[in-house]
């Protein structure tokens, strides 16, 4: 039986940072990264074309992609094994190794939270025209239902 090569070490990095980021799915890790799924995939499978039956290499396009979408993930890490997976907090605001990203979303959180004030503000303030516009529409119903009254009186009914 013929035994199958080691998957080379930064193949696997990128395998674990797929595992980390999409628990193992390969296309939701490639739509995150904004890169076509089957060219990852490949990563993990021997090419015979090349008449070299090797893993493919990783691209300077994954790398990129992933790097770009994942700012947080430890270049040193990917290409070369060095350090840790992902940037210690100091490097990047608050990121641990778990994966834990207390600081980058923080002034996200803040953003929604205003928004979410401005539009409830903005929903008092409408709730508030419509009760006045209902208030209008009761007046004039009266004062029309007045005026048909009055008419009718005239009329002698």
């Amino acid at each position: 039986m013929k035994q199958k090569k080691e998957l080379p070490e930064r193949n696997s990095r990128v395998f674990e940072l797929i595992d980390f980021y999409s628990n193992g799915n390969v296309a939701d890790f490639a739509r995150k990264i904004d890169f076509d799924h089957q060219k990852l995939n490949r990563l993990r499978n021997i090419d015979c074309r090349s008449g070299k039956k090797d893993y493919p290499d990783v691209s300077t396009g994954v790398i990129e992609a992933i790097i770009t979408h994942l700012p947080e993930v430890n270049l040193d890490w990917l290409i070369v094994g060095r350090g840790g997976r992902l940037k210690s907090s100091k490097e990047f605001g608050g990121i641990d190794q778990k994966g834990n990203f207390e600081g980058r979303y923080q002034e996200m959180l803040d953003k929604k939270d205003a928004k979410i004030d401005s539009l409830n503000r903005e929903i008092g303030s409408l709730e508030a025209e419509l009760e006045a516009s209902k208030k209008e529409n009761v007046r004039l119903l009266e004062s029309i239902a007045f005026a048909q009254g009055d008419g009718l009186a005239e009329a002698g009914l």
